[in-house]
């Protein structure tokens, strides 16, 4: 994403990415997964990975919306047939759409 926000003419509707933590104090208790139980921080791949690209994503005007899940989140989501079924329906849904 970096190298793509430097593309002439490039911009992007909604970004819809995995980053950042949500911990103790952020989230209920009960919806902390064990591994992340009583952090308050912790380092993610995908924005310390490149941190000036993640910074650049996050500021830039290129990119109209932004949505972001949590590590701690994404790792506690089963991906099975129902939710398939759900993104696919979605997706038909929205095909050819312009995002605002």
């Amino acid at each position: 994403l970096g190298a793509t926000l430097e593309r002439p003419g490039w911009r992007l509707g909604r970004w819809v990415g995995q980053g950042g933590f949500a911990g103790v104090g952020v989230m209920d208790d009960v919806k902390i997964l064990a591994q992340f139980a009583g952090k308050t921080h912790c380092q993610t791949w995908n924005f310390n990975g490149n941190i000036k690209a993640a910074e650049a994503a996050l500021a830039s005007p290129l990119i109209g919306r932004r949505v972001l899940a949590s590590k701690n989140v994404c790792h506690g989501v089963f991906y099975n047939d129902s939710l398939h079924d759900l993104f696919a329906a979605v997706a038909r849904k929205s095909s050819g759409k312009q995002q605002k």
